[in-house]
């Protein structure tokens, strides 16, 4: 059985092209919750799932430490989304990569859509201050 989630039918995110670490974030974490799962081969969906999500907390800490300049509750909001990334890829990595089984890929899964859609709102939010602020 191969299992994909896909919430993006219409292609348009594929059209992302800058190396704005948002976008990079946004990126990842759709990455991650793309990669199929075959219940014959479990370790792998876990090797490429947590090596997504990993490259999301990554480019999520880079753009935090870039915000440090921003407002505080955009801050706070940062910190919020490396806080719930952290824990997705924890919660991933403690599962063992041999026995992962469709309820758990589900589960990881839907969270990583869920901080896509954070993170894509954040971006919003962030391009909006970026656009009211002197010089922006």
């Amino acid at each position: 059985m191969t299992v994909i989630f896909d919430t993006d039918p219409t292609g348009l995110d594929a059209q992302i092209t800058s190396h704005d670490p948002l976008e990079e974030v946004v990126g990842a974490l759709r990455a991650a919750r793309e990669v199929p799962f075959e219940a014959e081969r479990p370790a792998l969906w876990h090797k490429r799932f947590t090596a997504r999500v990993t490259d999301a907390l990554v480019a999520m800490r880079g753009h935090a430490t870039n915000a440090r300049t921003a407002a505080g509750s955009l801050r706070s909001e940062c910190s919020t989304l490396v806080t719930k990334i952290d824990g997705l890829l924890a919660s991933a990595l403690s599962a063992q990569p041999r026995q992962v089984q469709v309820p758990q890929m589900v589960e990881l899964s839907e969270q990583a859509v869920a901080l896509e859609l954070a993170a894509r709102d954040h971006a919003r939010v962030a391009a909006l201050c970026e656009e009211g602020a002197p010089g922006g």
